[in-house]
């Protein structure tokens, strides 16, 4: 893996960073099976009182432009392939109406759930708030640091879940602003590419290490969903670590390469 624009510190991309993975020249490359994996650091408010902070539904919304190339030759660029994929994931996801609404969009494709906060409230007695709660936001990642006094069940909304699915302050990380809270997921996505979405192979073996994917990461406010502020002027962002990308490589036997080779000669392949 190879940054085509260096993180500020060498391990960490930010916000408007490209990143560079390039398939290595050996084997055949079933782009089906093909992944990139990586951990995402979302960082909420540095007074999080009454906030929910998480990413828009799908987190391949932290992708604003996503390439496909082969040396300086671009064989796919799409531009603005956060929204395509969010589109996607909305109008055709399901969510527990079943039909594509606000709550799609607002809610994400898991919609909520009845639960309880992972907090508790001192004047219910210690007794966590019960309610709907955001699916995304309490299994998946985000902050939500609204607070619920009466009633002990409100079928309106449920207490927040604080930071999900951990929380740390600093974590080393260079976009941390003094005492900002962030929460590290781990993800594996497929591109949604025509080329990764095919079931033919790739012969990267004949293809001298030429063929990469560049990702450039979105804006916070490109790909981040707020609801509130805390007035200390903070921002929520988030930062990328240990990107890799995974590919599916296939190696066959000397005879297979030649009737590849021999195609290609003929044009029969």
């Amino acid at each position: 893996m190879t940054p085509r624009i260096p993180p500020k510190n060498g391990s960490v991309f930010l916000p408007g960073n490209t990143i560079r993975l390039e398939f290595p020249a050996q084997g055949y490359v079933n782009p089906i099976n093909t992944t990139i994996e990586f951990d995402v650091t979302l960082y909420g408010y540095s007074t999080p009182s009454g906030t929910q902070v998480r990413f828009q539904n799908n987190i391949q919304s932290i992708l604003q432009r996503v390439r496909l190339l082969y040396g300086s030759t671009p064989i796919e660029d799409m531009i603005g392939y956060n929204v395509i994929v969010r589109a996607l994931t909305e109008w055709t996801g399901t969510n527990p109406t079943g039909t594509f609404d606000q709550t799609s969009i607002n809610e994400g494709i898991g919609g909520v759930v009845f639960g309880s906060s992972g907090s508790v409230n001192g004047a219910l007695g210690g007794v966590p708030v019960q309610g709907l709660v955001n699916v995304r936001q309490a299994y998946i990642q985000g902050f939500d640091a609204t607070t619920k006094t009466l009633p002990q069940i409100d079928l309106t909304s449920g207490g927040g879940y604080g930071a999900v699915p951990n929380s740390s302050v600093g974590d080393g990380l260079p976009v941390v602003v003094s005492g900002q809270t962030a929460c590290t997921r781990r993800y594996q996505i497929n591109l949604a590419l025509g080329m990764m979405t095919q079931d033919k192979l790739i012969p990267t073996k004949f293809m001298a290490s030429q063929l990469a994917i560049e990702l450039t990461l979105e804006t916070p406010a490109g790909c981040i969903f707020v609801v509130g502020s805390d007035g200390s002027g903070s921002t929520p962002t988030y930062g990328l670590t240990n990107v890799n990308l995974i590919p599916e490589i296939l190696e066959f036997d000397a005879s297979y390469d030649a009737s590849f080779l021999a195609g290609l000669a003929d044009g029969g392949v």
